[in-house]
């Protein structure tokens, strides 16, 4: 059985929350994650962490890594998130 944590980026920041719309700013959970997630549950122990839904990103990622222990980290990311979530992975591999 392997330990996967899932990892939605960050994403209103860098595309709503500096504009004029910030006041309703979406927030998208990824089916994506949530589809890999449920595939997985029954051989594997799964966790997805929302980085949308944190204030502090940054220790909210690396608690979630210490206390849950991970054999296996993914991420999704669209075009415009790509540079996020490429910079949230190296900065996890740095670690």
């Amino acid at each position: 059985m392997a330990k996967i944590l899932f990892i939605n980026p960050p994403s209103r920041k860098n595309i709503y929350l500096n504009t004029n719309v910030s006041i309703a700013t979406p927030s998208y959970p990824s089916l994506t994650l949530a589809t890999l997630a449920g595939n997985l549950i029954d051989k594997n122990e799964v966790k997805i962490l929302d980085l949308d839904l944190e204030n502090n990103i940054h220790e909210s990622l690396f608690s979630n890594i210490k206390t849950f222990n991970p054999d296996l980290i993914a991420t999704t990311a669209t075009t415009p998130h790509y540079p996020t979530a490429k910079k949230l992975l190296y900065e996890i591999k740095d670690r």
